[in-house]
């Protein structure tokens, strides 16, 4: 597959043979290098290599394949009940019908409409009627020219030790809950002028600190 991929699409092989040679580990987490990732074309894998390679083959199948490409199809696949709701998380639907309801932590309800779509995070709330659920990619196209930073940054971001969360940020402060795997450890990071100041909420800390540093715990 390298091989075809370097004769159809070398930019895209270079690009990802350079990313990996040039990654960085943090601690058992492999960091590809971003630049070079970047100049990889966008292009789906489909239509720069397997729509064009003759070392394929396609054979005809009925295994219900679909590939979730909307929210449409997530409710498509999704358990419902006889008046065809699906809720996860904190939802509740009255007098309503063909509605998906997704949301983790908040409480989210809906009454009194069909056919739409609702999914509740924690910095977002996303409404859209069923059959417009191919239109999310249009709507994320304008948030990021808005300079929103909801389409850009979720506010929990997963790390090999955990995961760190924001929960207020100003013009000069930003609190954050960090959440540490037991047994591990945060990898260690520097910064030039920014005081942190850490408090253990549950469990039990270790470590040593270096100036201008996050304590590896």
């Amino acid at each position: 597959m390298q091989a075809e991929l370097q004769k159809f699409a070398p930019a895209i092989a270079e690009a990802a043979a350079e990313a990996v040679a040039k990654a960085k580990l943090d601690l058992n987490f492999v960091v590809l290098d971003k630049d070079a990732f970047s100049r990889a074309p966008k292009i789906s894998i489909d239509y720069a290599l397997m729509e064009r390679t003759d070392k394929a083959a396609v054979v005809p199948a009925d295994i219900g394949w679909s590939d979730v490409g909307n929210w449409g199809a997530v409710w498509e696949l999704s358990d419902r009940d006889e008046n065809g709701n699906s809720t996860r998380g904190h939802g509740v639907v009255m007098n309503a019908s063909n509605v998906l309801v997704r949301s983790p932590e908040h409480l989210t309800t809906v009454v009194g409409v069909d056919n739409i779509i609702v999914v509740t995070t924690q910095d977002a709330v996303l409404v859209l009627n069923r059959a417009h659920g191919d239109q999310v990619k249009q709507l994320v196209d304008r948030l990021k020219t808005e300079n929103r930073s909801e389409a850009l940054h979720h506010k929990r971001s997963y790390r090999p030790w955990g995961y760190y969360q924001s929960v207020d940020q100003g013009a000069r402060h930003q609190v954050k809950r960090i959440v540490v795997k037991p047994g591990q450890r945060l990898s260690l990071q520097k910064h030039f002028h920014r005081a942190e100041h850490w408090i253990v909420v549950k469990g039990t800390g270790r470590g040593h600190a270096r100036q201008g540093g996050h304590p590896r715990a």
